[in-house]
Order: C-alpha cells, then structure tokens, then sequence
C-alpha cells in the first residue's frame, strides 16, 4: 500500500505551468541561451539541450520528479515506471473517456477502467521491479516475488495460447494490467453505485437521479459499465481490415483470437462466478436483448464472447482459492 500511497497522480498538466519561478528555474540554466530572437531551428535545440540537462539531473538525484514536465502532445494516460506517477491528460477528461454529463457506471468502464490498468502497472511483471520512489530495486519479499512470476507465468501461457498477428511474450504480460483493471474497476463502481455510500445519497437528494444516455436507456448500471469499457476500442475500418489483423486463415481459425478477446472471457468468467449469475454480464444475449450490440465496436468477431472447454479448463488451473490471480 505504501507504492500506491506514494505514487504521484498528475491530472491535466504539471503543476509548474501554473508557477512562472518554476518555470524560469527548468528551462533556464547557466550556458542555455532560451531567447525569443533565436531562428526556431536553434530555439528547438537550446531546449533539447534543456531536456537533456533535466533528464542528467534526474539521474544523480538532484530534479524533483514532481517537476518533470511531460509532452504535452501525449494524450493517452500512462504510469511512470522510474517516478512511480500516473499522467492522466487532460485530453483524456472528455469525451468519449469521460463525461460531466454521462452516468456513473459509463464513466467508471471508460476512464475508470483506463486509470486502474495504468495505476496497476506498478505492480504487474515489470512494475514489482520498481519501487515507490521509482528506484529498481527487489522491494517485495521474496516469498510475493515468486507468487507473481508464478501467476504471470500461468497467464502468460493463457494469452499464448491465442494465435494472432505480432502476439508475443511480452504482449500477453501486458494483459495482467489490463485483465485486472478491468476487475478493479468494475468492483468500484459496484462499491459505489450499487451499494451508494452516504455521499452518494446526499448527492442525490440534492441533484437527483443520475443523466441517462439517449438510446442506452434500457440498460443496467452493469451494462452501461461494460459499454463504457467497449467504447474505448471502437475504431471504423474498411471492409475486412479487422479480419486481415488476424492469423492469415482467418476462415480456418476465426474462434481464436488475440489479445483483448481472451482478456474479455477471462473477466466474463471471473465475474459470472463472483456475482454468482445464472446468465454472465457479457453473454451475447440477455432477456431478449441482443447482447452482443455491447462489442460491436470490436474489430474482433463477436464469436470471441463464447468461451471453450480448453480456455475454462486453463483459467481453473491459473485461479486460487479465492477466485484471484
């Protein structure tokens, strides 16, 4: 709990843009002549010179991480393995990551979903490397360092099993965030909304029920977390593009696939055992409602939702006790 208390959480920019001191002292140094007459081609060097001297500073010690400015281009939310900070832009404060006016669950599958997977890097097979200060270093005992190369092993394996274009080893760790995010996530917002604390209730007396999106009207607070959670892949292609991303036979093997498909059977599992649901949250129909409009935004097929013998027989193998990884 310590890595999590300490890591620094930069939301929409760093803190020296608001401080015209803080400023001055990181873009100017002794022998860097930043200087509005400069011609831009050197002006763009002088402050790659500027950069290179924070970064050597970084390195001895001597720069404080909560002045280390980020590209201000970068809009994806992301977690800093050697400051132990997680970014979250402000790019990614509107839609469709987030919305004032959105619901609750929508917002908690979207960019709740995004901030845990990137806050839960810090401990997956890379980030138990780093410790709260950002310095690589074995912080865990030794006994919670096998236990998760235990488990990365199994689900490294789970995800290879799929077959897909560029699938690797390091592909597959990726997913330890990204499977257990989606977890967390969905246990918050279940923590919040279906079991509203007292702020909540005051909230609503005050505000009133909460903003429904036009046409999502008829779905539950679970379903409008798992759309949320869909949004975030939706991409438009042209005619077969999705299938071309796949193995080359597609035709022959399209009930495997890579990546984020397994991870979304792995939590449709994990989560139908822990609600204990005769029907799972993600099955591809539910009282008559085509359940699969949820995933349409995949580039994957919607065959991917259905779960196989081998598939189950892997994930019981990789599970605890206590239904966890």
């Amino acid at each position: 709990m310590s890595k999590v208390n300490r890591m620094e959480r930069r939301v929409s920019h760093s803190e020296i843009l608001m401080s015209n001191r803080k400023l001055d002292d990181y873009y100017f140094h002794k022998n860097l002549m930043l200087s509005a007459d400069l011609p831009f081609p050197n002006l763009v060097d002088e402050i790659d010179r500027i950069n290179s001297v924070n970064a050597y500073k970084s390195l001895r010690g001597d720069a404080n991480r909560s002045d280390v400015c980020t590209n201000p281009f970068d809009i994806s939310v992301h977690y800093d393995f050697n400051i132990n900070r997680i970014v979250i832009p402000s790019a990614a404060l509107h839609p469709p990551f987030f919305g004032l006016n959105y619901p609750r669950a929508y917002n908690y599958g979207a960019i709740g979903y995004i901030i845990a997977r990137e806050m839960l890097r810090g401990f997956d097979h890379k980030g138990k490397d780093f410790d709260a200060e950002g310095n690589y270093v074995q912080w865990l005992p030794d006994n919670k360092v096998q236990t998760i190369n235990k488990r990365v092993s199994c689900l490294s394996e789970l995800f290879g099993k799929a077959d897909g274009n560029g699938k690797d080893d390091e592909k597959s760790l990726e997913n330890i965030a990204t499977s257990e995010g989606l977890k967390l996530a969905f246990k918050i917002m279940g923590a919040k909304i279906d079991s509203p604390d007292k702020a909540f209730a005051t909230s609503y007396k005050k505000h009133g029920a909460e903003p429904r999106l036009s046409g999502l009207e008829e779905f539950t607070n679970h379903q409008l977390f798992f759309i949320g959670f869909a949004s975030m892949h939706c991409e438009q292609n042209v005619a077969d593009e999705g299938k071309q991303q796949l193995v080359p036979h597609w035709k022959r093997t399209n009930r495997t696939y890579w990546r984020h498909p397994t991870e979304l059977q792995h939590n449709a599992m994990v989560m139908t055992i822990e609600l204990n649901k005769e029907q799972g949250l993600m099955r591809p129909e539910r009282d008559g409602v085509p359940f699969s409009v949820l995933w349409s935004c995949f580039r994957f097929n919607r065959r991917a939702l259905e779960f196989s013998a081998a598939f189950t027989a892997l994930q019981a193998a990789c599970l605890d006790s206590s239904g966890s990884w």
